[in-house]
C-alpha cells in the first residue's frame, strides 16, 4: 500500500520521478487523489502507468480524457505508452507519442526498449524474422522519432563479480544512436534480486553502473525496483528485495542510492552542456586523448570523453568490481583539475588511486 513515508523516503534520497503502479478501471479517485497528493507535497513526479492506456490504439475519446485526468495533477510526470516492445508495435507507439506530445509537451510520453540480449526474434515481433539490435534501436529512431531513448539491462547475474557480457555492447549501441540522432538516453539500475540468477547488487556495483551511464553520456536514471512490487510474496518468491523492503522499510541499498544521486547530481554540474565525444578503454597501456596533450594510464579503465567549448572533462571509471586502480594523467602543456577535490590543481600530471567501481571527473585546460 502507497504511505506517506514511501514518498518521504523518495524525496531524501533524491529521487525526483518515479513510474506509479498501475492504474485499472475499479481504481477511484481517492486512490489518484492520494498518490498524487503525496508526489506533490515531497517533490515527486508519477509517470503513470494506466491499463486502459498502455498501448493502447487507436485513440478514443476515453484514451483523451483519462489522460486529461491525470495533467490535472501538478505532480504529472507522464504516462508509460510502452515497455520493451518489439518493431511490430513501433508504428502504434508513433501514433501514441505523436499524440501525447503535442497534448502534453513538457510531459514524459515514455517508452522502454529491450536489451539486447533479447534476441533477433524478440526484437522483431516475428519468429522468422531475425534482425540485430542496432537494426531493432534504429527502426525505432526512424519510426518513432522519439526526443530521447531509454533501455533496461540488469548485469548482475550469477556470482559475484560476473556482469553480463552484453552490458557495454548495448551502452554503445544506444549511445551512438542518441548521439546520432543529437538526443539523450536512459536506463535503468539494477537495485534487485528477482528470478534465476539476477543478484542482489553491491554498493560497487551500484556505483559501477551509473558511473559505467555516466561516462558514456547517459542523463536519465531510473532503479529497477524502488520496493518490492505490489503482489510479491513477503518472501519475495520472485523479488527477493530492493531498495524499499516489502514492509516499507529501507534496506541496505536505500544509503547506495543516496550515495549514488549524489554523484550524478554533482556530474550534472559539469557535464550538463558537454557532448560525449567517445568512450575508450585503458587496459594496462598509455593512450593519448583525442582533442588534447592529455595522456592517461591505468589497468582497467573506462573513459568518457566530454567537449564544451574549449573545456574537455574527463570521466575516467574504475571498471573493477574487486580492485582499486591507480591512475596516471599528464598533460604536456595546460592544466589537469581532479574535481572529485575541487581546490586541487595540477600543472603536470594526476598520480590518484580509484576505488572499484568509483569515477573520477576531470578537466583538462589547454
Amino acid at each position: 500500500m502507497v504511505v506517506e513515508k514511501s514518498y518521504a523516503d523518495m524525496q531524501e534520497a533524491g529521487i525526483d520521478i518515479i513510474i506509479s503502479i498501475s492504474f485499472g478501471e475499479k481504481d477511484y479517485p481517492e486512490h489518484f487523489n492520494r498518490q498524487f497528493g503525496y508526489a506533490e507535497k515531497f517533490g515527486v513526479k508519477l509517470l503513470v502507468i494506466d491499463e486502459g492506456l498502455y498501448m493502447r490504439t487507436p485513440i478514443d475519446e476515453n484514451w483523451a480524457q483519462k489522460q486529461k485526468s491525470y495533467s490535472e495533477y501538478n505532480s504529472f510526470g507522464g504516462l508509460l505508452l510502452g515497455d520493451e516492445p518489439s518493431v511490430r508495435e513501433f508504428d502504434k507507439l508513433r501514433v501514441l507519442y505523436l499524440e501525447f506530445k503535442k497534448k502534453y509537451p513538457e510531459k514524459l510520453g515514455f517508452i522502454n526498449l529491450l536489451p539486447c540480449w533479447a534476441g533477433g526474434a524478440l526484437l522483431s515481433g516475428k519468429e522468422d524474422e531475425v534482425i540485430s539490435y542496432e537494426e531493432y534501436v534504429n527502426e525505432f529512431v526512424k519510426t518513432v522519432k522519439p526526443d530521447y531513448l531509454s533501455y533496461d539491462l540488469y548485469p548482475f547475474v550469477g556470482e559475484f563479480p560476473f556482469v553480463r557480457n552484453e552490458y557495454f555492447q548495448n551502452l554503445a549501441v544506444i549511445r551512438e544512436a542518441a548521439a546520432r540522432e543529437n538526443i539523450e538516453f536512459y536506463s535503468f539500475m539494477q537495485g534487485t534480486s528477482y528470478g534465476e540468477g539476477i543478484r542482489m547488487p553491491t554498493e560497487v556495483e551500484m556505483l559501477f553502473q551509473v558511473n559505467t551511464s555516466l561516462a558514456y553520456g547517459c542523463t536519465g536514471f531510473f532503479w529497477f525496483t524502488w520496493n518490492v512490487p505490489i503482489g510479491a510474496l513477503p518472501a519475495g518468491e520472485s523479488y527477493r528485495s530492493a531498495i524499499i523492503d516489502y514492509y516499507g522499510n529501507r534496506t541496505e541499498r536505500y544509503e547506495s542510492v543516496k550515495k549514488c544521486i549524489k554523484q550524478i547530481r554533482f556530474v550534472e554540474t559539469y557535464l550538463s552542456n558537454c557532448k560525449c565525444v567517445g568512450v575508450f578503454k585503458v587496459e594496462n597501456e598509455r593512450k593519448h586523448i583525442d582533442n588534447t596533450n592529455v595522456f592517461i594510464f591505468g589497468k582497467h579503465l573506462i573513459v568518457g570523453e566530454f567537449l564544451e567549448h574549449e573545456d574537455v572533462y574527463l570521466y575516467v571509471v574504475n571498471s573493477s568490481l574487486t580492485e582499486s586502480d591507480f591512475i596516471s594523467v599528464e598533460t604536456k602543456n595546460g592544466e589537469i583539475y581532479l574535481l572529485e577535490d575541487k581546490n586541487t590543481l595540477f600543472d603536470e600530471n594526476i598520480e590518484t588511486e580509484i576505488k572499484a567501481g568509483c569515477a573520477a571527473l576531470i578537466k583538462v585546460s589547454e
